[in-house]
């Protein structure tokens, strides 16, 4: 493979993703509880819950505790601006990734292999944000061109001793590279005790998180909570899911249509394909894992069909040299015009003088994070961190009160919730002032309840 070729595309994929990213202003609730704990991780008091008033004192997990710190180590070192560098480079390097994957299947076939790997770039847009799940992505994307090399591979261990820490994502490349690397002690009979150990190695790199964590009792794939939209099926009504969509139809005609079959792509594709059809925030996973198999199998399928072979490489130092002087640009002039503030609209700004401090208040989930971070006299009843609500039955209760379900009275007076802060066209907004709640506070955004 062209040594040209392979840098000089995905790094100008690679500078138009980091263009794209810069220009986002941040906005995840999420983050911001993540730099919460990438805060207390740094202070030495993570593990256990002391933002909220209902899960206070339990456990919390800890399995992404090296992405939150190095989300909160953006943020210390350049403020928001830090968190869009941070989020630009892991764009930058998962585009180039995946791009470079997919030429490394196709060579001679640039066009082909950039058109195999789009769909992961539209499908992962979503995930493109201010969390651990971006370095999640990244991983897997990087654990895809490894396992699809002829390598030692020993690169794969020292890659799980990271990503078991950054993000839980870990568990699906952990099965997918124990498989992999299975194929290759069946296959290659003389690199059979190099696969096995390599196997061995990347096994122990998880297990202190496999024990710290208990993943294989508490993981949420298990059981999905479908009233949160990133965790629902995909949904071929939106760009994201359409794409997916795509991938997999693109997936299975050229599966029957390429004559070349590499044990690999099964091994590969399929229990990727599992895993990201059971939610939207899984998705990105396949068309990643895909991206090779298209380009390769498209190559076959387009010359076979139109009889012609692919020429030289047309691209010379000279184009390889002014891709890597857009990409620093891209970069460089993407972070110094990027938002220095982030985007709050949607957030309860003005409603923060409302809130009483001290517990008792129940709030929008989707509130949570941003709560966490801006109102800290005031501790949440629910967060994005699903695990400890889940497990004790608070995201029940705030359901319920929320959509004003029968006896949600009785769950305000069990759970002690005296102040609510929900949009204003949540039925209980509505219900609850007929019930003797007083509105302290109202706007487009937010409404504000006591009794």
């Amino acid at each position: 493979m062209s040594v040209r070729l392979s840098l000089t595309v995905p790094m100008v994929v690679a500078a138009a993703a980091v263009v794209l990213v810069t220009r986002q202003p941040v906005s995840d609730s999420d983050l911001f509880w993540h730099l919460a704990n990438g805060r207390d991780v740094l202070a030495g008091v993570a593990g256990t819950d002391h933002e909220s008033w209902t899960v206070a004192g339990n456990a919390v997990p800890m399995d992404q505790w090296l992405g939150d710190l190095v989300w909160y180590g953006a943020y210390a070192l350049g403020g928001w601006t830090g968190v869009i560098a941070l989020r630009a480079l892991v764009v930058g390097a998962f585009a180039f990734v995946v791009v470079a994957t997919a030429l490394a299947a196709a060579p001679r076939r640039p066009l082909i292999a950039l058109l195999a790997a789009l769909p992961a770039l539209v499908v992962a847009r979503y995930a493109w944000t201010d969390r651990p799940e971006l370095f999640g992505v990244l991983c897997f994307a990087v654990l895809i061109a490894l396992l699809r090399t002829e390598r030692a591979l020993l690169e794969v261990a020292l890659l799980f001793l990271v990503w078991s820490n950054l993000h839980g994502s870990w568990a699906l490349g952990l099965v997918l590279a124990l498989l992999a690397l299975g194929h290759r002690a069946l296959a290659r009979p003389d690199r059979r005790r190099q696969a096995i150990l390599i196997a061995a190695l990347c096994v122990v790199a998880c297990v202190p998180t496999l024990v710290r964590e208990q993943l294989l009792t508490t993981s949420q794939f298990w059981r999905p909570p479908r009233e949160i939209s990133e965790w629902s099926v995909p949904d071929v009504t939106t760009m994201p899911g359409l794409a997916f969509a795509l991938t997999l139809a693109a997936t299975i005609v050229l599966a029957f249509a390429a004559r070349r079959r590499d044990d690999r792509d099964v091994v590969l594709l399929v229990p990727t394909l599992f895993v990201a059809m059971s939610a939207q925030r899984h998705m990105p996973f396949f068309p990643v894992a895909a991206a090779a198999f298209l380009a390769r199998a498209g190559t076959e399928v387009w010359e076979r069909a139109s009889g012609t072979e692919a020429g030289a490489d047309a691209l010379g130092p000279l184009a390889r040299a002014a891709a890597g002087v857009v990409l620093a640009l891209a970069f460089v002039g993407g972070i110094a015009t990027a938002p220095s503030a982030p985007d709050l609209t949607g957030y309860p700004s003005a409603a923060l003088a409302s809130l009483p401090s001290g517990p008792g208040m129940l709030n929008q989930y989707d509130w949570g994070g941003y709560l966490i971070w801006y109102a800290p006299r005031t501790p949440v009843f629910v967060d994005g961190r699903l695990v400890p609500y889940r497990a004790s039955g608070v995201l029940d209760d705030y359901r319920a009160v929320v959509a004003a379900h029968p006896g949600w009275e009785a769950i305000a007076d069990r759970r002690g919730i005296r102040t609510m802060l929900v949009r204003p066209g949540d039925a209980i907004a509505v219900r609850a002032p007929d019930r003797g709640w007083h509105v302290a506070y109202a706007d487009a955004t937010a409404v504000v309840l006591v009794r």
